[in-house]
């Protein structure tokens, strides 16, 4: 299923880590799906760099690992999407 990136943060900001090496990915991040966008980004620019945080994020529901991309919304926003995520949980 297809859903938009809310926001983003590292759990236990406390216990945070850095990687072992360098280029290694980050782990321990939360990130909040929508099923609409509501993120809405007012340059390509500024989402092709959350994009690269957030893939360099390596980002897993589960077995899932998210692949990111932007979206160019009506209007000329973007938002940040997973085009094969899991099910959503209702709220």
């Amino acid at each position: 299923m297809k859903v938009y990136v809310l926001g983003y943060q590292q759990k236990d900001e406390d216990k945070v880590e850095p990687p072992k090496r360098p280029f290694d990915h980050v782990e321990n991040v939360d990130v909040q799906y929508r099923r609409e966008p509501e993120w809405k980004i007012t340059l390509r620019e500024l989402a092709e760099s959350e994009l690269r945080i957030l893939r360099d994020m390596r980002v897993h529901v589960g077995s899932h690992y998210c692949e990111f991309s932007v979206e160019e919304l009506p209007g000329g926003e973007f938002a940040i999407v997973c085009l094969s995520h899991p099910e959503l949980a209702a709220k």
